[in-house]
């Protein structure tokens, strides 16, 4: 697995924000939010053309260019807002990359065309990613859980049940990209995805609470690509754990880049004074060597 204990550099953000942003060897980045009062506010997001766009990112993160494009790696912790120039909620796409380029409603403009790119990401109810602190899913826990175990139950439905007594309800997607755990009127869930809005995409895993913390959290992910014909083989591995929070997450994003196939993640919690763990996974099915 990766090192990620190499030399860090706290990274002054041009823009009204209460994260604390560290840049680690190999372009990682650590967005760190305050608990249950993370914000974050756009730098700009009308540029003349990607070029711009991608030397902006590269200025405003003090990250290093790969020929034209732009790669990183990052992890989130904690939950935040997007906020407006006056502290107004704005719609937010839970990855920071994302809010800095994007205006109040969502949208990216580059050599005066509009991309709208939160139309791309309300596209999915299963892609809305997480870690958005005005989305608090513990008031509607038992809703969903109920809902969840009946379809289930049914043979119908996006998930199967792994686990149903008076502790534990745990299922699984069928797709396989998310497990969701229910303990005491909380939930846990671990997640993948890979998404692709055109001019940036991202993928990774992410673990995330509602109701009650985890005490700790850990990711584990490979990155898989095309080896040869229908076989792929990882690209890149990379770890990451937090304690005493609600949210974690660990990814890869790019702009004028290359899109890995596919992320398959072990995910692992300490949570309500249980270990929870499982893997999740997204992109194409392929087989690994």
């Amino acid at each position: 697995m990766e090192d990620n204990t190499g030399q860090a550099k706290t990274v002054e953000l041009a823009v009204r924000s209460n994260c604390e942003l560290v840049r680690r060897d190999e372009g990682r980045l650590d967005f760190r939010f305050p608990k249950q009062a993370g914000f974050l506010t756009p730098a700009r997001w009308e540029f003349q053309d990607r070029s711009e766009l991608v030397d902006h990112l590269a200025q405003l993160l003090s990250l290093e260019l790969e020929g034209d494009g732009l790669r990183g790696t990052q992890r989130n912790f904690g939950k935040y807002e997007h906020q407006d120039s006056d502290g107004n909620r704005v719609f937010t796409f839970g990855d920071p990359i994302l809010d800095l380029i994007t205006d109040p409603e969502g949208t990216l403009v580059i050599g005066g065309t509009r991309f709208d790119l939160a139309a791309t990401e309300l596209g999915s109810a299963r892609q809305r990613s997480g870690g958005i602190r005005h989305i608090d899913f513990a008031v509607v826990s038992d809703v969903i859980r109920n809902w969840q175990i009946a379809q289930a139950a049914m043979g119908q439905g996006d998930f199967a049940l792994l686990e149903c007594n008076n502790d534990v309800i745990a299922l699984a997607s069928t797709n396989p990209s998310q497990l969701d755990f229910f303990r005491l009127g909380d939930q846990l869930r671990f997640k993948a995805w890979k998404k692709s809005y055109g001019i940036y995409w991202s993928m990774g895993a992410e673990v995330e609470t509602w109701g009650h913390d985890f005490d700790s959290a850990r990711i584990e992910s490979r990155y898989l690509d095309t080896f040869i014909g229908q076989t792929c083989a990882a690209v890149k591995f990379d770890s990451d754990d937090d304690t005493n929070d609600d949210y974690l997450d660990e990814y890869e994003w790019g702009v004028n880049a290359p899109q890995p196939l596919r992320v398959v993640s072990n995910c692992s919690a300490d949570w309500h004074g249980e270990r929870f763990g499982g893997q999740v996974s997204a992109g194409p099915e392929c087989f690994e060597v």
